[in-house]
């Protein structure tokens, strides 16, 4: 059988799609924009550290791990908004960890929403909504939505890298089937 043969018998390699502009810049925004908003509430925590502090208080965390745990937070903020806006370390990773930390940050809104009494969350979008609302309860409703429409568009982005590294591997593997006349091995 001549190689002409072979490759005629062969199945089409999968070639990969053109992903549209528009779709593309998306995929580039959506982190960068979540990346602004971390680095923007972590340097506002930086600054004004007392909302968490009140937070962490009402959580019944221990008084003096209140400080350090806060200046954790806010450091661990800026750093995935910086990953996030930078793009160069593992980004499926980074947005892994973001989405976390999102999660993380819906249950404590939500614990807040359901609590008596709450005190002001610590997040920098929250306080404005605040002053404008004038319900704390409302804004931590909006914190959440906020939390889950970014939590949904970093999973999109992340779902869109990994078909692509998918479909990539899988283009790969075929073109190496076809390289070699007798088949692997």
């Amino acid at each position: 059988m001549s190689l002409d043969q072979a490759t005629a018998e062969l199945e089409p390699v999968p070639t990969l799609r053109e992903p549209s502009r528009v779709a593309w810049w998306v995929e580039q925004l959506i982190p960068r924009a979540c990346g602004l908003l971390f680095l923007y509430a972590g340097v506002m925590k930086w600054s004004d550290p007392t909302k968490t502090h009140r937070v962490f208080a009402f959580d019944r965390i221990s008084e003096p791990i209140i400080k350090p745990l806060t200046m954790f937070v806010a450091t661990g903020e800026i750093v995935l908004g910086l990953l996030l806006i930078l793009g160069v370390i593992a980004m499926r990773r980074v947005i892994v960890a973001t989405i976390l930390v999102l999660f993380v940050y819906s249950i404590q809104l939500a614990v807040l929403i359901a609590a008596q009494n709450p005190p002001e969350c610590s997040c920098a979008a929250a306080a404005e909504l605040l002053r404008k609302f004038k319900s704390a309860k409302l804004a931590m409703g909006l914190g959440l939505l906020r939390n889950a429409v970014m939590a949904a568009g970093l999973e999109w982005v992340r779902l869109r890298m990994a078909a692509r590294a998918h479909t990539t591997g899988v283009a790969v593997a075929a073109s190496e089937t076809i390289a070699t006349p007798d088949g692997p091995g």
